[in-house]
């Protein structure tokens, strides 16, 4: 009795086994399974897909300068630190020049006895200041009036080498000197960071090339701060392929703030516009073995359509191949469908 209930057992999961298809570890809804599965579907219809290229980059400035002293000498005084925001011309630092500014000054004074020594030898001549005679380059020569003007220039020279200004305006950086300290000719005094025409620098795929245009609007997202967005411009893009196979394209930054500073890793996206496309919510497309496949309903059944897709973007696939403008494309409870399963479709707009 116990051997013949055990027979019958086995028989019953076996029969129950033959039932239930399978497509890997996933159980498949087949016409026999059930009256009619719910399913949410949509009608395609032409629209505008916006295919998106993203890339990782880095924040650009318009202008950066290493900046260094054209001497070697000890540092004087500092006038500036980090993060202080600085208009071209201003004085960052000096280093120890009181004995070129002394002798500055006397040069000074020596001009002014030559001008005088000028003025009498033109009145002794009776000669008016009419400049580039020879009677008037004589007296400026022997009044010592051109060689005072030499020396003064060369020492205004050698002075101004002492002083480092901001060649633009802009924001110190890296700036590790101390006053007392001595120069080096290998490490530049400071970084000059300009706030002006930011940039930011992002690498596209040689194969992504024809669609990427000088011109063209991006969104800059500073992975720090995922929630702001800023807009830019492709203002370049070089035209060589490196050793990786990618390319090297700027983008201009428009209404950017003190957020973005320089080498902030960002998110770059080019959205390209296509009208009358076929596309389709990313959920209604599944994978079938290794195949990219999307139901669509035909007389209250799934039938199984294979798709090429041509691009993404966020939240929808365009597709190429494999559906038409007017069928009814099933978006959920996808996932273990089979061909010619008995569907209930709810009809969403979209």
């Amino acid at each position: 009795m116990k051997k013949l209930l055990v027979l019958i057992l086995i028989i019953f999961v076996f029969a129950c086994q033959k039932q239930e298809k399978t497509t890997g570890n996933m159980p498949v809804h087949t016409p026999d399974s059930y009256a009619g599965i719910n399913v949410d579907a949509i009608i395609l219809k032409p629209k505008v897909f916006t295919r998106q290229i993203i890339a990782n980059g880095k924040v650009d400035a318009g202008a950066r300068a290493d900046l260094r002293f054209k001497k070697q000498d000890r540092i004087s005084a500092i006038y500036v630190k980090n993060g202080d925001y600085v208009k071209a011309g201003t004085l960052l630092a000096s280093l120890d020049n009181y004995m070129v500014k002394n002798q500055l000054e006397k040069a000074k004074l020596n001009l002014k006895k030559a001008r005088w020594e000028r003025k009498k030898m033109m009145i002794d001549f009776n000669i008016k200041d009419t400049t580039g005679t020879p009677a008037m380059d004589f007296i400026n020569s022997k009044s010592g009036y051109y060689e005072a003007l030499n020396n003064i220039a060369n020492l205004q020279l050698q002075y101004d080498e002492t002083l480092l200004k901001a060649p633009f305006s802009g924001i110190i950086s890296n700036l590790t000197a101390k006053a007392g300290n001595f120069t080096t000719g290998n490490e530049p005094f400071c970084t000059l960071i300009s706030k002006n025409n930011a940039e930011a620098v992002f690498y596209i795929l040689d194969a992504e090339l024809p669609l990427v245009k000088q011109g063209e609007k991006t969104e800059i997202i500073p992975f720090a701060f995922p929630g702001k967005k800023y807009k830019g411009v492709i203002s370049e893009i070089n035209p060589q392929v490196g050793e990786n196979g990618m390319i090297r394209v700027k983008t201009a930054v428009f209404d950017k703030d003190d957020n973005l500073v320089y080498g902030m890793n960002v998110k770059v996206i080019i959205n390209k516009k296509s009208k009358n496309t076929i596309v389709v919510p990313k959920s209604a497309l599944v994978s079938r073995s290794g195949k990219e496949v999307v139901f669509t309903v035909s007389n209250g059944m799934a039938k199984w359509n294979y798709v090429k897709t041509t691009g993404e973007n966020s939240e929808y696939y365009a597709i190429e191949k494999g559906l038409s403008i007017g069928d009814t494309v099933i978006i959920s409870n996808n996932m273990n469908l089979s061909h010619d399963a008995k569907v209930k479709a709810n009809i969403v707009t979209w």
